[in-house]
C-alpha cells in the first residue's frame, strides 16, 4: 500500500463511518469538496491544488526566514476602493 493510498483511507476513517473498503473513495471526496474547493471540485484539479499548497509553504518559509518580506494583504491601503459616482455611472 502506498503512502497516498493510508493517508486517503485515513482521511476517510476520520469523515465517515462507512466500510473500511470504501474509506479510500471517501477520503478522495474529502479533498476534492472541502480542500481549497475554490480552486475546483473534480479529480483534475488536485494537481492546481497541489501546486497552490507548494506556493503558500514557499512564502511562509520566505517570510520565516525573512528573505521576501511579509504580506499583509489585508491592509487598508491595498484595498482598491470605488467611489459611489463611478459605480452609478457604471449602472447607468
Amino acid at each position: 500500500m502506498s503512502d497516498r493510498e493510508e493517508c486517503l483511507r485515513y482521511l476517510g476513517m476520520l469523515g465517515s463511518k462507512e466500510k473500511k473498503e470504501d474509506s479510500m473513495f471517501e477520503g478522495q471526496r474529502i479533498i476534492n469538496s472541502n480542500l481549497l474547493p475554490h480552486m475546483g471540485i473534480e479529480d483534475v484539479d488536485i494537481r492546481k491544488k497541489a501546486h497552490f499548497i507548494a506556493y503558500m509553504a514557499k512564502k511562509l518559509i520566505l517570510a520565516w526566514l525573512k528573505d521576501s518580506p511579509e504580506d499583509d494583504r489585508d491592509h487598508y491601503g491595498k484595498k482598491r476602493v470605488d467611489m459611489a459616482g463611478s459605480l452609478l455611472l457604471s449602472l447607468f
